[in-house]
């Protein structure tokens, strides 16, 4: 099989198309024939060498966690998949060395779920990593109250477009951030105010128009003191990328968490039900194509992505 590695830390210029072994599942796995894998931001974290210090590696690497496509094959004792089944996965291994930038992938049963029917290939592959990411955020570590005004910062990303979906569909007002051409993207996807981070700011915005935000859905770098003085007293703070001072959140009476993610069978299949039933819809997608995984970096890496980045595989 083809797909794509690094063999060193580094630039977008370290991912090399080559031929790599198949992986046969094992016990309680299954492999996937990938059709689209999903371009996160830790991908090229995790390229540059800056995640060397928290996540397990084995060089050389192949990148990716997330991936939609067909079972192709079905390890000893399976029985909730079958060859043929088209699913959906976020892919955490106990080490980072293979992963969905190739035609095949293994992972337990337990990652992966049926993909929504309603869903093509490349809208399945966006989501698995951001979704759960905003799963496990939203639903589980801080549940909206019906009428609390909530912060999603960057509503066009991945995280950002699911987060608003469930944040709308739990009763919240939704208050995002958003470049003006983007404006569109994120009011369809449920926001009732939707912030201009290029022309006002989001803290003052907040504070006139809701007296600060009962909830904080932080997911970009470098705003965390800002985020927590948007937060009203005894307010939550969500984060995915850092925490704000702790101190001062005590002192506010305010709850700080830091989500980091991890993969969920099940809580993809209780995504998928909602996507069924027309209360979660896809990302906006940009497909591009496995040798083009070095340009697909460089978008990422700009922040700037409208919903996700998907690199078609077959």
């Amino acid at each position: 099989m083809h797909g794509i590695i690094f063999e060193q830390f580094g630039g977008p210029e370290k991912l090399l198309i080559t031929e790599l072994p198949e992986p046969l599942p094992s016990s309680g796995e299954i492999q996937i024939r990938i059709a689209y894998a999903g371009v996160n931001p830790i991908d090229w974290k995790v390229r540059e060498g800056l995640a060397k210090g928290w996540l397990p590696f084995e060089l050389p690497i192949v990148p990716g966690f997330d991936c939609a496509g067909i079972v192709s094959m079905v390890g000893p004792g399976v029985t909730e998949f079958k060859e043929g089944d088209r699913v959906y996965a976020y892919i955490k291994k106990k080490k980072i060395q293979w992963g969905t930038y190739a035609e095949l992938v293994t992972c337990p049963v337990t990652q992966a779920a049926p993909m929504p029917q309603n869903l093509t290939l490349a809208e399945a592959a966006s989501l698995p990593l951001s979704a759960l990411t905003a799963w496990q955020a939203v639903m589980e570590t801080a549940p909206i109250k019906v009428g609390q005004n909530v912060l999603v910062h960057a509503g066009a990303g991945g995280f950002g477009g699911i987060a608003i979906q469930l944040a709308k569909a739990a009763g919240a007002k939704v208050f995002t951030t958003a470049s003006a051409k983007n404006h569109a993207v994120v009011r369809k996807l449920g926001a009732d105010r939707a912030i201009d981070y290029n022309n006002e700011d989001f803290l003052s915005v907040l504070l006139a128009e809701a007296g600060g935000a009962d909830i904080v859905f932080l997911n970009v770098e470098g705003i965390e003191e800002k985020s927590l003085a948007a937060t009203k007293d005894d307010g939550r703070i969500v984060s995915i990328v850092g925490a704000p001072d702790p101190k001062e959140a005590a002192a506010r009476g305010i709850t700080a968490s830091l989500v980091s993610v991890e993969p969920s069978g099940l809580q993809l299949r209780a995504l998928t039900a909602l996507i069924e039933n027309g209360q979660v819809g896809p990302l906006e997608v940009l497909e591009m194509r496995l040798e083009d995984a070095a340009q697909a970096h460089k978008e990422s890496q700009t922040g700037h992505v409208c919903g996700k980045i998907v690199l078609k595989i077959a």
